[in-house]
């Protein structure tokens, strides 16, 4: 039995560049609050969820009205734990209840300062696209990454992602190269 539209908030403990960004007060609230208060006044959202590694997340998480009805495995909490490991593990968490939702949306607490009315836009265009399997929230980036440059093994600058090592092509024109886009969130949960 599926269960309309449930929010993810996946909040690890484990932050290293910012020990325990997700519940430092950003204004008068924890940052991983911001995200359940969107998802909370959202007119599409039927349920909050924080997916987190701590006891401590889990009762920050509760008392701003989200649920935080388990535990993340450690593996799932690292640096390079990967965001699909923490959603198979929220929507196995939600299958073995019979909980599935139509909708799973996944909001990161280090994207703050997003509106309800976004998050019920998005969900709406989602659906309305059929044969979308998911929906990516993006920015067009200040700069092309077609001019966007590595440094070879050997030390030598080239055109990401090109064999050549010739770097004419990266300098022309901005406006000749095709529009790029950035995800919106800059880092990991």
């Amino acid at each position: 039995m599926n269960r309309g539209v449930v929010a993810l908030v996946p909040a690890r403990s484990g932050s290293k560049g910012v020990p325990d960004k997700n519940v430092r007060l950003l204004g008068d609230r924890p940052l991983l609050a911001w995200s359940v208060a969107a998802a909370l006044r959202s007119s599409r959202i039927e349920r909050v969820i924080v997916s987190t590694d701590s006891a401590h997340y889990a009762d920050v998480a509760k008392r701003c009205g989200a649920e935080a009805p388990f535990l993340r495995p450690p593996e799932l909490a690292t640096d390079e734990a990967a965001d699909i490991g923490v959603v198979s593990h929220t929507l196995d968490w939600l299958a073995e209840r019979n909980e599935e939702p139509d909708i799973l949306v996944h909001l990161r607490p280090t994207t703050p300062f997003r509106s309800p009315g976004l998050i019920d836009k998005s969900i709406d265009l989602f659906t309305d696209h059929g044969e979308a399997t998911a929906l990516r929230s993006v920015h067009n980036m200040s700069t092309t990454a077609y001019k966007s440059m590595e440094i070879t093994d050997e030390g030598i600058l080239r055109q990401l992602g090109s064999d050549r090592t010739e770097l004419d092509p990266a300098n022309a024109p901005r406006q000749a190269f095709p529009v790029t886009y950035r995800y919106t969130w800059n880092n990991r949960f």
